[in-house]
């Protein structure tokens, strides 16, 4: 739990102007240092509701539902957490261990190899540190044309004609990684069910056919809204109707 450790103290430097949430922060931490995990997520949640958020508190919030055996929980807030900082390897590793306690085991569609190439790539990062990324790209390509127009040494100008298409290509990426990185953190359609059982209708009202029965912790994707139903897809393509009571957006 060193991450839990040395990143609590890092939010806690965010908050600490704002006495209240951190004084919150700091109990929670020690309510769950102290094993009393009902107490961390009294204290984490209180945080949240005073308008303050950030992937570590998620994190941890997510370690004390975890803890007392709440996986739907757990994974909405590891899920929140890698939403905001898409590379945090311990959200990661402890969203899988949240998974594989969940009772619904789906399949999901096979994707393309470049695809899922694509996806892990743009997710290295949050959207600020691929803006970064933009930015140093941007200032080697400035460096490399500068080369290439005034250095009087042929194998610089020509190094740095290499160096300049080499870095068009890493730009390229990089904007559309910032793009796609950006539209994710931005989007709202992924949601995980947070009640103990749920049944999928056929259609977005009590009397529709019962089409699928769902557990805590499953990660669906809401692709419509009509009133007070949510259009929802899981991973295998299967679709139903869900009350938006039972499932809670990322």
């Amino acid at each position: 739990m060193k991450r839990f450790i040395s990143l609590s103290v890092l939010a806690f430097c965010f908050l600490v102007m704002h006495a209240q949430p951190a004084d919150l922060f700091r109990q929670g931490n020690e309510a769950y240092r102290q094993s009393d995990y009902l107490q961390a997520i009294e204290a984490y949640t209180a945080v949240l509701d005073a308008g303050y958020e950030n992937a570590d508190l998620y994190y941890n919030l997510g370690n004390a539902y975890y803890r007392t055996e709440q996986m739907g929980m757990a994974v909405l807030c590891y899920e929140r957490a890698l939403r905001i900082e898409p590379g945090f390897a311990e959200a990661k590793q402890n969203l899988a261990l949240a998974n594989a306690r969940t009772e619904d085991k789906i399949t999901p569609i096979p994707e393309f190899l470049l695809a899922r190439w694509y996806r892990a790539l743009n997710t290295l990062l949050p959207p600020t540190g691929w803006l970064i990324t933009l930015l140093v790209l941007g200032v080697l390509a400035v460096v490399a044309a500068g080369l290439i127009r005034f250095s009087g040494s042929y194998t610089w100008r020509k190094t740095a004609f290499v160096a300049i298409i080499i870095i068009g290509v890493l730009l390229l990426v990089a904007i559309c990684c910032t793009f796609s990185s950006i539209n994710r953190y931005n989007r709202h359609d992924r949601a995980v069910v947070t009640q103990p059982m749920v049944v999928v209708k056929g259609s977005p009202d009590d009397a529709g056919v019962d089409k699928l029965v769902l557990h805590e912790g499953t990660t669906l994707v809401v692709d419509e809204t009509l009133g007070t139903w949510y259009k929802v897809r899981l991973a295998d393509g299967n679709t139903g109707w869900l009350p938006d009571t039972e499932i809670t957006i990322i």
